[in-house]
This record gives structure tokens, C-alpha cells and sequence, in this order.
């Protein structure tokens, strides 16, 4: 089978000839010999350098990953980037007030300088791979973003005390995504990895995930309705996080990626709970094991295949990106374990 014919029979919940895997990372930079700035603001770096990272390690599926917060800058707040970290740190948010989520306005991705980057990196690997290996583009969902405009402070302060101001500011943000996800599916894109930082319940309660992200994310989720693949990230940086998975259970995606060594939603979990529906991308622990050594990562591989491969409907992929730091020969080892370990 080719990468692309293994990755939808998976998405299918099908046995294809081996269990698909993919790793990434903000640090596609490192594998071009790219500043990170450099790759984070301009489309053609960005897109050389996935496709360094796509020659050098043979994935089923490229996650392409824009700088975290890219958008920030074309609703007018400031970026620092960190070229070690390859990361950024937002040092000026462009919601500062309850009353500037009134200002913010829709904007256009063709227009928009960074959205603009984006779409052309794409169009860059598209016509450089074609349909050989789907690739997905990386969309948080308004929520996620409106925390990156504003602070987790002034989101969750206006969520108790100025809701009607957020959720105008939500619909002005969904806007912007619902034709932003439609122009990457234009310029080539298999689907949408969309990530949900909001989604766990350390961070936001039922009540509030019913509010503030499920109709948000029904339309965006409506915008996005022809794309082959919509790969839902459950995101969370805390070990032992409860993820509100039920909440999520109706969205219409085709696939769900997490952290299965951090919180609570295991492995074996999800497979007993969730293999019916969707496709589960997961077994990599991006902040423990890809970190050690190529031994530890072989048998972290074994040990998710033989819990999950039964059945098929599963692809190996890591809990969320990888660090910057984490030793190619680890993300070499993983592939072969998956080669190895993986035939059905």
C-alpha cells in the first residue's frame, strides 16, 4: 500500500497492509536549515521545510504546523519568537478590553498577510507531492483562538462577566476560520487537524463547553463539511486532565489525536469507548518517551500497537507536537518500530 492508501483505510476504521504513523513538530525548520522566524512568517520556507522533514522521515500523513499563533499578528498584536524553543511567546495581545472583541473584524485569508503564508505553503507541497501523501492543515477553534488574542484571563473573566461581548467575539473569529479552513481545502489539503485546547476540565466546566465552544465549532466544523479528513485535537499540558471526550463525541470528524500517557482518556480507554466511531491517533508520549532513547520509543510503539492495532481503525501519531529538542534518531526509531511492529 502507498502512505496515502494506508492512512484512509485507517481513517476508515479498516486493517490496511501496516498501522500508519506520523510525528511533527513546530521544528519542520531544523530539517532545511531554517531560522524559525523565518520559517513562522514566510510560506515558501515554511513549506521548504516541511518538505526537508517529509523527504528525511517517510510519515503517512504531514500535519502541516504553522507557528501556534500566527493569526495573532494579522488581528494586530505582537509575536516574539523563540528560535531555540521553536515557539512564541505573545508579548501584545490584540484584545486587551472586553470592548475589543466589538472591534475585532473578519478577515480575509487571501489578504491577511500570515493567513496569506499559509495558504501559499500549501499550495507550495501540493504541487510538489500531489495526492502521494494527504497532508492536513492545522486550525484551533475559536475558543482556542480567542484565548490567544485576549489571555486565558480576559477570555474566562468575560465567560462569567461579559458573555454576549465574547460570543461576538467568537462569531467574528468562526467567520474568519470557516473561510480560511475552505481556501486551504482549496489550495489542496486532504482535511483539517483541529485542535481544542478548551476541551479538558481543568480548564473550562460542561456548561461552559456547551456555551462557548459546541456551537462555534458546529460551524466551523459545517465549513469544513468537504474535507476528506477532520482529525480532532483534544489538547492538554496537564498530567492526569479529565477530557470532556463526551462532549465531543457527536462532532463530525473522522478521527481524534491526544495525549493518551497524560490524561486520563487511556489508550485502552478510548479503544474500548471510541474505536466504533473514530479513528484513534495516538501511543507516542511526545513529552516522555520521544525525548529518551531509540529503545524506549521501539517499545512504546509495540506496546500501542498491541493494545490498539485489533480491528484497525488506528495510526500512531504523538500526544501533541514534539518538543524542539527531541533527537531525530528517536523519530527515526518510531517509524522503523511501526514497520516492524505494525503489519496486520
Amino acid at each position: 500500500m502507498s502512505s496515502s492508501e494506508r492512512f484512509y483505510a485507517a481513517l476508515r476504521r479498516e486493517k490496511p497492509d501496516r498501522i500508519p504513523i506520523s510525528l511533527w513538530w513546530h521544528a519542520y525548520n531544523l530539517s532545511a536549515g531554517i531560522g524559525f522566524r523565518e520559517f513562522a512568517r514566510n510560506g515558501e520556507k515554511m513549506a521548504e521545510s516541511h518538505l526537508a522533514f517529509l523527504s528525511k522521515f517517510k510519515v503517512d500523513f504531514l500535519k502541516v504546523t504553522p507557528c501556534g499563533a500566527y493569526f495573532v499578528e494579522d488581528w494586530g498584536g505582537r509575536l516574539e519568537y523563540l528560535e531555540e524553543e521553536a515557539s512564541v511567546r505573545i508579548t501584545d495581545y490584540p484584545v486587551k478590553t472586553t470592548e475589543d472583541w466589538e472591534k475585532l473584524e473578519v478577515l480575509d485569508p487571501k489578504r491577511a498577510k500570515l493567513h496569506r503564508e499559509q495558504l501559499k505553503c500549501l499550495r507550495i507541497i501540493k504541487n510538489k507531492i500531489g495526492k502521494t501523501i494527504p497532508f492536513l492543515e492545522t486550525i484551533f477553534n475559536p475558543l482556542t483562538t480567542a484565548t490567544k488574542l485576549a489571555g486565558d484571563h480576559q477570555v474566562f473573566s468575560d465567560m462569567r462577566e461579559n458573555p454576549s461581548a465574547l460570543k461576538r467575539g467568537l462569531q467574528t473569529i468562526t467567520e474568519t476560520l470557516s473561510d480560511f479552513a475552505q481556501a486551504c481545502l482549496d489550495e489542496g489539503a486532504a482535511g483539517i487537524f483541529y485542535s481544542i485546547k478548551t476541551g479538558s476540565a481543568d480548564t473550562i466546566t460542561p456548561h461552559q463547553f456547551d456555551e462557548f465552544n459546541t456551537p462555534y465549532d458546529m460551524k466551523l466544523m459545517d465549513a469544513m463539511k468537504e474535507a476528506e479528513v477532520r482529525m480532532l485535537h483534544v489538547h492538554s499540558e496537564k498530567p492526569g486532565a479529565e477530557l470532556l471526550i463526551d462532549k465531543m463525541s457527536s462532532y463530525p470528524v473522522n478521527a481524534i489525536n491526544w495525549w493518551d500517557k497524560g490524561t486520563t482518556l487511556s489508550l485502552r480507554k478510548a479503544k474500548d469507548s471510541l474505536s466504533k466511531k473514530f479513528c484513534l491517533v495516538a501511543g507516542l508520549d511526545h513529552v516522555g518517551t520521544l525525548l529518551k532513547g531509540p529503545d524506549e520509543v521501539e517499545r512504546e510503539v509495540k506496546a500501542a500497537i498491541e493494545m490498539a492495532a485489533q480491528g484497525g481503525g488506528f495510526m500512531l501519531g504523538p500526544g501533541c507536537t514534539m518538543n524542539a529538542k527531541t533527537p531525530e534518531r528517536n523519530i527515526a526509531a518510531a517509524l522503523n518500530a511501526a514497520t516492524k511492529y505494525g503489519k496486520y
